[in-house]
Order: C-alpha cells, then structure tokens, then sequence
C-alpha cells in the first residue's frame, strides 16, 4: 500500500463559559489504504469527517482539533509522527493537495507563472528558467491552450474551470506519489465537471499515482473510482472495491446512501436520508448509526467490529442484512 491509515482519531477540545472542558469526537478510528494506481473515493454526508480526515493526515489541522492517536504510513514513514519541516517537505512534493475552491488557492496577488516556479523551488533544486519551462509543459498536460500567455495571466482572469485546472498542475508538478483531491468540482458546471474529473482520471493513470478523492456524489465514486471508503460520525462504516460495494453493499449506511441518489429519488425507487448526526459532544457508546438504522437491535450498544464481507468489510453487527 502506498498509504494506510490505521485507527486514526482526532479531537476538538475547547472550554465552555464555566471553564469545563468540551470535547468532540470527530473521527473515531478511521482506518483505509489507497494503493498505487488507484483512487480511492472518500463518500459520506456532510460532517462525516471526510475533509478532517484529509486535514489531519497532512498535519493541517488548527487549534482546538488534534489528533489524539493513530498512524498513517506513507511510503514507511508516518505522516502523524513528523515534524512540521518534515511534512512540509512531502506536501506539494511526494503528496499532492487538491482544494474545494480554486480560488482560495490561488495567491491572488502573483501571476500563474509565478506560483508554478514557487512551488517547484520550494521543493527542488532548479533554475528559474527551467521551472518556467516545466510549467508551460504542466499547463499543456492539464489541458490549458496557450500556456504561455496563460502564465502571465493573474488568477482573477482566469474561469472557475480553467483556474481548476491551474490547480490541478500545481498539485501535480512536483511529480507527487499521491494525489488528494477535496471535492475538486464544487461550483462548477456540469460540462466543466466532467471535464476536471476526466483529466484527474487520466492524470492518475498515467502517472501511476495513488489518489483520494472526496466527495459526495456516489456517481462521481462509481464512474472514476476503484476502491470506496464510506464515512458516517468519524468512522469508515464499509470499504472496499467500488463495484463490489455498490453492487452489494454490507452496511445499512452504506444502501441508506445509495437509496438517496437522485436519480432514484426521482424515479420513486429511493429514499432520502433520514435523521439528525449524532452528537459528537455526546456520541453513543456502541454502534454510532444505531440511532438511524432500522436494524439496531441489543447487540448495537456495544461498538461492532470491522468484519469482512462478499464485498469488502462492514463496521456492523448484521453486516450483509438486506
């Protein structure tokens, strides 16, 4: 495995107005691999600590989040044990970032140019005139025309698609192992969409890099990805390779998700999601979708392991239950 994430958990801790400290459980033992030359799509509603995930395995994270246990072997170092000079040496280098919004990743006050050659000499020995060459030839690799004249170009002139796109080569110019990619679609259009997605599919494979990929469309996950890790309340409930799961998914979170796509909804063959996230200040003590799932029964409130199924693996007691 290029990565393995083993166990990983990740806390809030704050202090309310009477001093007594608070603290929230946001990611309960997470636990993954991603392999070389395959993405791995992260998938789960909003809160599920896909994102947090990400942060925390490439010590981004800020006061009051910290991790309080776990590893994460990347290449056979651990990701969570390095400094901050050592990590700052593999991100942008061997392990590639891919944010929500191009825009805020973007130095607004430095030309397209500029910020390709920056990252390359932050990370390697090289002329300036080289790095520049290197960024056209980038440019041209994600599809941007007239990559000269685009490096003169301030990010402000640049469309959402185009500006993803200058993203992407900046996440990919330093020839990283590893490529994650944060919901690299968000206010996009769809024609733009699909284009983004294909050129990060091709990229990958060519390249035979490993990849995330969070999101939450399931058919952005069943179209470009191999493997899925789905997410809910800090926790991986199932993984395993895309078309096994989706095709026979072990955990009630798991079908709960795939009922709520929309193209079910609107044939009348789904369901939309139903209840609340649990609390993270107050998290049950056993199975933390037991509150949702219409298949809790006694064995719920103690945690349910991570079990193998036909498909993979399911964090739950019943795992395969139709």
């Amino acid at each position: 495995m290029l990565l393995t994430v083993e166990d990983l958990h990740t806390r809030f801790i704050t202090r309310d107005l009477d001093d007594r400290v608070r603290v929230a459980e946001a990611l309960n033992g997470v636990s993954f691999g991603v392999g070389e030359g395959r993405i791995l799509g992260l998938v789960g509603e909003s809160g599920a600590g896909k994102s947090l995930t990400v942060t925390s395995l490439l010590g981004l994270l800020r006061p009051p989040a910290r991790v309080t246990a776990g590893r994460a072997l990347f290449e056979g170092r651990d990701l969570l044990a390095l400094s901050e000079a050592a990590l700052s040496e593999i991100r942008g280098s061997r392990i590639g970032l891919i944010v929500q919004s191009p825009r805020s990743a973007l130095d607004p006050l430095a030309r397209i140019g500029a910020q390709l050659v920056r990252v390359q000499r932050v990370h390697r020995r090289i002329s300036e005139a080289d790095a520049r060459s290197r960024a056209e030839a980038m440019l041209v690799s994600v599809g941007i025309p007239d990559p000269r004249r685009r490096l003169e170009a301030w990010p402000h002139e640049l469309s959402g698609g185009m500006a993803q796109r200058v993203v992407i080569a900046l996440a990919l110019i330093n020839e990283p192992h590893l490529l994650i990619a944060d919901e690299p679609t968000t206010g996009l259009d769809v024609t733009v969409q699909a284009q983004i997605l294909d050129l990060l599919h091709e990229q990958v494979r060519r390249r035979r890099i490993g990849a995330i990929v969070i999101t939450h469309d399931l058919g952005v996950v069943a179209q470009y990805c191999d493997d899925v890790a789905v997410m809910f309340a800090g926790q991986v409930m199932e993984q395993g390779a895309v078309a096994e799961v989706f095709a026979r998914p072990a955990h009630p979170y798991t079908r709960a998700l795939l009922a709520s796509v929309p193209e079910r909804l609107v044939l009348g063959t789904g369901k939309m999601l139903g209840g609340p996230p649990p609390d993270l200040y107050a998290l049950p003590r056993g199975c933390l979708y037991g509150q949702r799932c219409a298949h809790a029964a006694a064995q719920c409130a103690a945690p349910p392991p991570m079990s193998a199924t036909q498909s993979g693996a399911a964090r739950c007691h019943f795992a395969g239950l139709a």
